[in-house]
């Protein structure tokens, strides 16, 4: 039985697409991937077959798009999306779940690209306070007055009741506005209190 080769013009004469993927090969269509600068251009992309979308993801090119916008995402040192079951999670063979890692990471670092280039309204991202380690005096010195201050601008703030233990650590908990929230400045003023007169 012989086998006939279609060629690219073939192909186009009976109206169906040409592929470059398959025309230029894995090493200059990376190339011409990674030329794309804007996330939607990328998410575009993998829109168009599951072969582009397969080989967007593969190559991690979401991820780099995102390094090269915001460096300082290098920093981070674990992804996680709420909506992935654990079971899903730890289910098949591990090159399966090394594709699910991928496809999971190619979600998150397009979500950051965009939002990342989106036009920057910088706001408050606390929501509410959640709790103190431990307070001095309630509600005088609750973990809300680190929030607030009142119309005359009276000293307001929070005071630890401090620990048995000098090594463990007060922590302030607060809940944020979204689940992913950049926080590009934190404004801590400490005061200085007096020591009881013994």
């Amino acid at each position: 039985m012989e086998r006939r080769r279609e060629s690219p013009a073939m192909a186009r004469e009976e109206g169906r697409g040409l592929d470059f993927l398959e025309s230029l090969g894995p090493d200059i269509s990376a190339t011409v991937f990674s030329l794309l600068d804007d996330p939607a251009d990328l998410a575009r992309a993998t829109a168009v077959s599951r072969s582009w979308r397969r080989f967007v993801i593969a190559n991690q090119f979401s991820k780099i798009l995102c390094l090269w916008v915001y460096p300082e995402v290098s920093n981070f040192t674990r992804v996680e999306l709420s909506s992935i079951s654990s079971a899903h999670r730890n289910a098949g063979s591990s090159a399966f779940a090394g594709l699910e890692k991928l496809g999971r990471d190619h979600r998150v670092y397009m979500h950051l690209s965009h939002d990342l280039l989106s036009p920057y309204d910088p706001k408050d991202c606390i929501s509410c306070c959640v709790g103190a380690s431990s307070t001095d005096h309630l509600p005088e010195e609750a973990i809300e007055n680190t929030l607030e201050h009142d119309e005359e601008w009276r000293p307001s703030y929070w005071s630890s009741g401090g620990q048995k233990d000098p090594a463990v650590p007060e922590c302030l908990i607060y809940s944020l506005q979204s689940e992913l929230c950049l926080v590009d400045e934190i404004r801590i003023r400490p005061l200085k209190g007096l020591a009881p007169k013994t």
